[in-house]
């Protein structure tokens, strides 16, 4: 008779625990390792699942009678997931992920089999959210790439100023010749020179044009 009270009251308590399962978000960074909390309300467990409902027929972790079972596995969290505790001791199945991806973000579910009158039973719903730090691969490269259309639109610029500088100037050592020459002074050493390099040609008369 006690024996079945205490088994009876045992029902209760795994009842009572696994309907008010915990659930929580945990937000890691990008390449972190990442802990996933669990606790079972025991350490007689036969088995130990750790699934996410987006990966089908394969699991995060799955293990039993104390053995992981890497042949039902996702190949994406292959040699990527421990147990905290592999002995499991107090009911600590806590599972820790390393090396977080953007495509681990999801829900995860923490399930015990207990024995065949109590299969599996939902312990614990982790809400994982990945986010991508500024000093990450992705980030770095952003900010770095904002700099480089930063810089790129400076050096434009420059350059710009620089031609408008090199064009008045031009124009303005051209005019101030010009100035030069219409000058009767300078008149005399504008064609000299002009002679000189060839701008200019000496003027050619013919006997014609002066009479016999």
């Amino acid at each position: 008779m006690f024996k079945n009270s205490h088994t009876v009251f045992s029902a209760m308590l795994w009842t009572l625990a696994s309907a008010s399962e915990d659930q929580n978000n945990i937000t890691a960074e990008f390449g972190q390792n990442v802990t996933l909390t669990c606790q079972a309300p025991n350490n007689d467990m036969i088995g130990l699942m750790w699934r996410r409902a987006d990966l089908g027929e394969k699991y995060v972790y799955l293990n039993r009678e104390g053995q992981p079972q890497p042949q039902e596995q996702h190949p994406s969290f292959m040699n990527r997931v421990d147990l905290k505790d592999t002995q499991m001791k107090d009911g600590d199945v806590s599972l820790i992920l390393k090396n977080v991806t953007l495509n681990d973000a999801g829900t995860y579910e923490c399930r015990v089999f207990i024995n065949e009158t109590h299969p599996w039973k939902s312990i614990s719903i982790i809400y994982l959210i990945v986010i991508d730090p500024p000093d990450t691969p992705g980030g770095l490269f952003q900010d770095r790439s904002v700099g480089v259309e930063v810089g790129l639109i400076i050096l434009v610029i420059m350059i710009f100023v620089v031609i408008i500088f090199v064009v008045c100037f031009g124009i303005n050592g051209k005019r101030q010749k010009a100035e030069k020459c219409l000058d009767l002074k300078t008149k005399y050493k504008c064609l000299i020179g002009a002679l000189e390099k060839g701008e200019a040609a000496v003027p050619t008369f013919h006997t014609s044009q002066f009479g016999n």
